[in-house]
């Protein structure tokens, strides 16, 4: 990678930093002016809700996220960034036009820490979830009695 970097003559541009301390990383995340969050298509991402983007919105970094279904969503709701195709292009063209219109970037940040905390924190998606599996298994959700290990 660091080869087909430097052949390209992006090496003043690219920072690999390899694995990062949390603390490190998000300072890194921080000075972003676009975030990207490209996830192959497939049987398992297409089922998966990933943090990566998520996390950006939560930062206020405007971000450019492929359509793999919970990206597509989320980004049609928050209207917190763009949602391309899975094509470099694609991806280039959408940043660009994240770069060249502070207007729409300052809006995609503004709109993203709102929509995280009212529909993505941990506390909300569990609670969704647990409501789902009541729904689907009502006959079969123990009652709190024995969900605590004390049977009535």
């Amino acid at each position: 990678m660091r080869a087909g970097i430097a052949r390209r003559g992006l090496d003043r541009h690219v920072l690999l930093t390899g694995w990062l301390p949390q603390r490190a990383a998000l300072g890194y995340a921080l000075r972003a002016e676009v975030g990207l969050s490209p996830i192959p298509r497939g049987t398992l991402f297409d089922v998966s809700s990933p943090t990566k983007l998520v996390e950006y919105l939560a930062l206020g970094i405007p971000s450019v996220a492929n359509d793999i279904p919970d990206q597509q969503q989320v980004l049609a709701e928050s209207r917190a960034g763009l949602c391309v195709p899975m094509q470099a292009s694609a991806f280039a063209a959408a940043v660009q036009r994240l770069l060249d219109d502070p207007v729409l970037a300052a809006e995609c940040s503004q709109r993203g820490p709102a929509y995280v905390n009212s529909h993505r924190t941990y506390a909300i998606l569990g609670r969704i979830v647990a409501e789902t599996y009541t729904k689907i298994l009502p006959s079969r959700m123990p009652d709190a009695d024995s969900r605590c290990g004390r049977i009535p």
